[in-house]
């Protein structure tokens, strides 16, 4: 009886270090999940409404609502300056968002309450990504795949489902994102066009990659999460997205990669990715 009291103490304790483990990795994990850039907040009515916007005009407008100096420049050109704005005004405020778990205990999202941050000039073959989804103390995040020219998405969820179509509008609902462009339109438009035409309705699967992890001249994609399923489809367009080439692709691996561009970034700090913006 004696031992059996205690084998039950043991795993009482185990049990109980396991749940504030995970509770702990949460609370570490909300903490970082939005980023206010520290820098002063400026006029940019003083810079948008120039006659001639120099290189710094457009870094400014950058650092200051998170849209790149092309992008910014488009919206600008079609007369939408006010959109940019708006964006400044949602950089610089820390917005109210609830974390919703995925799969309960281990993995959760993070979702704004109300504000939905618009995407700007969205285009065939862009990839998104948020670092609002994390599993235990990884801030994995979660990618998807721009299919066509209005906004719609394809994106693989979670365990137990296939991958589907969406809209990027909700993409706005993370506190944190990024939009991406690879370099080459063309390129960006096959990988874009294959996702569509191959790539819906594959089954999930978290080791998709780290065996036979191109998938190209196969009959058809049997497993795939997000971003393998964003990688195999640049894969099978001609380009390795996957910044480090291991045997199994994270977003994170996806946002460094070289070959992309920056469109729009919110939430994130800039520091790592504005060296790319100044090339």
């Amino acid at each position: 009886m004696k031992v059996f009291k205690t084998k039950k103490r043991r795993n009482i304790v185990v049990i109980t270090g396991i749940i504030v483990f995970l509770l702990t990795g949460h609370f570490q994990n909300i903490i970082h999940s939005f980023y206010i850039q520290e820098i002063p907040k400026v006029d940019m009515a003083e810079i948008i409404y120039k006659e001639n916007l120099s290189e710094e005009d457009m870094m400014t407008v950058f650092s200051q609502c998170g849209v790149s100096p092309f992008a910014a420049k488009e919206l600008i050109e079609e007369g939408e300056e006010e959109l940019l704005f708006t964006l400044q005004e949602m950089y610089f405020t820390k917005p109210e968002f609830e974390r919703r778990y995925i799969a309960f205990p281990v993995t959760a999202e993070e979702k704004n309450v109300e504000q939905i941050t618009p995407l700007v000039n969205l285009k065939k073959g862009d990839i998104l990504i948020s670092f609002s989804t994390y599993t235990l103390n990884w801030r994995h995040g979660h990618c998807a795949i721009v299919t066509d020219e209005n906004g719609t998405i394809l994106e693989h969820l979670s365990v137990g489902n296939t991958s589907c179509f969406s809209k990027a509008s909700k993409w706005g609902k993370y506190p944190a994102f990024l939009v991406l462009r690879h370099k080459d339109e063309a390129l960006a438009n096959l990988a874009a066009d294959y996702a569509k035409e191959n790539l819906e309705d594959v089954d999930y699967n978290i080791l998709a990659g780290i065996i036979n992890k191109d998938k190209s001249d196969d009959e058809e994609v049997d497993g795939s999460h997000c971003s393998h399923l964003v990688w195999q489809a640049y894969k099978a367009a001609g380009a390795d997205i996957d910044s480090d080439k291991g045997i199994f692709v994270t977003p994170l691996d996806i946002a460094m990669s070289g070959d992309l561009e920056i469109v729009q970034i919110f939430g994130i700090d800039t520091e790592d990715y504005i060296t790319r913006i100044k090339k």
